[in-house]
């Protein structure tokens, strides 16, 4: 999908009607032509951010890709805000992301997606981004740098969407059949007890703990009557795998910002659809070299040829003495071998298909490379597929 708006418009939009924008981190980083958050694709962002003298709460960077923010102007006192600005001033936006995701896909992987607008300017426009945007940012910035070069951990609010959705709140006073109203009406099976978001959490409110006093021959009339303390609170920033320990202890996790803010709650469902989301790309490829391992058995190989398959860089490597011992990349080699695939017979586009295989290959690289936000919609569904055409072969 090609995203017309940029980030200048964003900030006339909000100057003009006074109200805020919400969006997922996925859109602002489409608005700038990027699919994934590198380091040095989120300081370019960050730096055009400041331009337009725009606030992003929460960070983007520091929160899961499909959560939202909000997008506020944020005014310097002492750098009066551009009433004019380059005509090229999109295309320098965009080539400028686009040229710092260019540097960093060696070593981060991220790919420049679909450029939200013509860079025809692309040279005119990086210079303009040079003028004007470097060249203004203050002594603020550094630091923002060297934070962002020690920014190594996944932390919960940024491994799962359900971190950064405020929960919904009942006071321990209320009577019952609110609370079971408000639970019923928006489809959550708990709800948390608390006076605000930044009192103290007294307990949680849910199916199980109303269901447990009424086993006991009970009748509850307040919330207090049977809310339950199995829950842990942790801070935004605890560690990914180490909160999703406190989950699996406490069947819950109470998530508070920076600012002392509940700003999530999250469940073991919530942590059982990340991690499936995460690990169904590598069912995927498990699938996909089961299919090429079959295709390379029906080749009949002698051992002599299997071995020519065998990568010579790698001299670590054991002697491959079956199918089974092979990569995906040899056994794309074994598909690239005009004489090994005619042996199989089929009628199928050889070329088509080793184009498919490669970009498969490429993905699974990214995969192994672990990242939270995982891989695109897109590129799964490019697995899916593969893997299906594969089983029809």
């Amino acid at each position: 999908m090609i995203i017309h708006e940029s980030l200048k418009d964003i900030a006339k939009e909000i100057e003009a009607t006074g109200k805020s924008k919400r969006m997922r981190v996925r859109r602002l980083l489409a608005i700038v032509g990027q699919e994934r958050r590198g380091k040095n694709v989120t300081r370019a962002i960050r730096r055009l951010l400041r331009r337009h003298q725009l606030k992003c709460d929460p960070d983007f960077a520091n929160v899961h890709i499909d959560s939202r923010v909000c997008l506020t102007l944020d005014p310097k006192p002492d750098r009066p805000r551009k009433e004019a600005a380059p005509q090229n001033e999109e295309s320098a936006e965009s080539a400028r992301v686009q040229e710092v995701a260019a540097a960093a896909y060696a070593g981060e992987e991220i790919e420049p997606h679909i450029s939200v607008i013509d860079l025809d300017d692309e040279a005119e426009g990086d210079e303009e981004i040079s003028k004007n945007g470097e060249a203004e940012l203050d002594e603020e910035d550094e630091p923002v740098a060297e934070l962002e070069e020690r920014e190594v951990i996944v932390t919960i609010r940024k491994g799962i969407p359900a971190a950064s959705r405020p929960p919904m709140l009942v006071r321990r006073n209320e009577p019952v059949n609110r609370a079971l109203t408000l639970m019923i009406d928006n489809d959550f099976s708990q709800l948390v007890v608390a006076n605000s978001n930044r009192a103290r959490v007294e307990g949680i409110f849910s199916w199980q703990s109303y269901g447990q006093p009424i086993l006991a021959g009970k009748c509850p009339e307040r919330v207090q009557d049977c809310m339950s303390h199995n829950f842990a609170e942790v801070n935004e920033e605890k560690p990914l795998f180490d909160a999703v320990r406190e989950v699996l202890r406490n069947h819950m996790l109470v998530v508070r910002s920076k600012d002392n803010c509940l700003c999530g709650c999250v469940t073991q469902l919530d942590v059982a659809e990340v991690f499936i989301d995460l690990a169904e790309p590598f069912l995927f490829l498990g699938q996909i070299e089961n299919h090429l391992r079959d295709l390379v058995e029906r080749m009949r190989l002698s051992p002599e040829e299997l071995r020519s398959l065998a990568d010579e860089r790698d001299l670590t490597r054991e002697e491959v003495k079956r199918v089974d011992d092979l990569t995906l990349g040899e056994l794309i080699r074994a598909i690239q071998n005009t004489g090994f695939w005619d042996r199989m017979g089929l009628n199928h586009d050889r070329a088509i298909l080793l184009n498919r295989l490669e970009r498969a290959r490429k993905i699974r690289n990214r995969i192994m490379h672990f990242d939270a936000e995982g891989i695109s919609s897109a590129e799964k569904c490019y697995l899916k597929e593969t893997r299906r055409i594969l089983q029809q072969l």
